[in-house]
């Protein structure tokens, strides 16, 4: 039985609300270092967590899941077992260290997650004029993962610098504007036509890149046009395959809005436009995290959805009639708290990521919808009485 707590390095006694802020710090984490990796290893592994983390998204997310969970665990021997000690290990400063101490640590402080060491490692090496492509790779990873979008964007800069017309860097560059700095994809075409002009347009990792840019700005069918042509020309290429699947399930994965372990989307457009991409990801390159999704789509399949407007409606009219049977001011009253309601009773029976984006007004919806349970029992009892009461009087009558 797997011990999330312990694999995740989570503190069993964390509120729920404070284990989704830990789970989902790991899966943009882990998330990004598969989109970045650099060797096949490396992706498996970054994948693999990624999966780890979607599992304990699911189960300490949920509190009757958790709770079950928590129990089985300490059956198994887990009861006081929890994210482990922090480490003690002493970590020699950088400023002791010669370039080539400093470059084999660098990989280890970021693996390790010891992303200022990491820093102050790459900086040095940069400043001492013995940086490679790597070096700004992992400076950039490292800011990138402390959420200091500016200055890794200022570090690829610096790298398009000083490797002008390296290949590596040129791919790492585009990568990183794709898949991890929000809103650059224009951007990022430039440096892939600079590596397409340069000879390198057949290269599967370009391609990728070329097909993911395709998929970001929503041009799915050329998109498709330029993986049948590679896959015509280069056979099953399972590592090109792998990464245009990342690619759909990344630009689908904007459609999503994850609570509590569950996945929501905004409206039916979205939720067709998120199938799409899953549908075709899992086409191109079956995997859990694929399969994982279809059934996410299946379940979401199983409902309908249906513009529950109709209900505010009714109970905007069950209000009004209510509030002006007492006075004038309780009419106007009921008839406004019957408009919020409708507005917020337009959701389909299986999304209410509506509500998730609002989350401030969530309290309100509530309220709203406990008020309507008490209003329809009291409706539909009153209507019973009112019912037997004239029984009563025409049978005697």
């Amino acid at each position: 039985m797997t011990n999330y707590y312990v694999e995740l390095g989570l503190d069993r006694a964390a509120s729920i609300s404070q284990l989704e802020t830990e789970l989902k710090a790991l899966r943009k984490k882990w998330t990004s270092r598969a989109s970045t990796a650099t060797s096949t290893d490396k992706r498996q592994k970054a994948e693999k967590m990624v999966d780890l983390v979607r599992e304990a998204t699911e189960t300490l997310l949920n509190e009757d899941k958790k709770a079950k969970y928590d129990k089985q665990l300490d059956k198994k021997g887990g009861k006081n077992q929890s994210a482990p000690a922090a480490q003690t290990d002493y970590t020699p400063s950088t400023s002791t260290m010669d370039d080539a101490a400093l470059l084999d640590a660098l990989e280890e402080f970021y693996e390790n997650g010891k992303y200022n060491q990491a820093i102050s490692a790459a900086n040095r090496l940069i400043s001492n004029g013995s940086a490679d492509v790597d070096v700004y790779r992992y400076l950039t990873l490292c800011y990138a993962e402390k959420g200091n979008e500016n200055k890794a964007y200022q570090t690829l800069m610096d790298l398009k610098a000083a490797f002008p017309d390296d290949p590596d860097a040129l791919v790492f560059i585009a990568s990183i504007l794709l898949r991890v700095l929000a809103g650059r994809e224009k951007e990022a075409r430039q440096y892939l036509d600079k590596l397409i002009q340069e000879g390198y347009g057949d290269n599967g990792e370009v391609v990728a890149l070329d097909i993911e840019y395709q998929i970001d700005t929503g041009n799915t069918v050329l998109a498709d046009q330029k993986i049948q042509d590679y896959l015509a020309k280069n056979g099953s290429d399972n590592n090109f395959r792998t990464r245009v699947a990342n690619a759909y399930v990344q630009s689908a994965d904007r459609y999503l809005v994850e609570v509590g372990g569950d996945c929501y989307v905004d409206s039916e457009a979205d939720f067709k436009n998120f199938s799409a991409l899953i549908e075709k990801a899992a086409s191109i390159c079956p995997s859990s995290d694929n399969a994982e999704y279809l059934k996410t789509i299946k379940d979401m399949k199983k409902g309908k959805f249906i513009p529950d407007s109709w209900i505010g409606l009714l109970c905007c009219l069950c209000y009004a009639i209510m509030g002006f049977s007492v006075s004038p001011f309780f009419g106007v009253i009921a008839i406004a708290c019957g408009i919020v309601l409708g507005y917020f009773s337009y959701v389909p029976t299986w999304m209410y990521g509506r509500f998730y984006y609002k989350k401030h007004l969530c309290g309100l919806y509530e309220v709203f919808r406990y008020i309507n349970i008490v209003i329809s029992i009291w409706w539909r009892a009153g209507w019973a009485i009112f019912k037997f009461i004239l029984g009563i009087v025409f049978a005697f009558v």
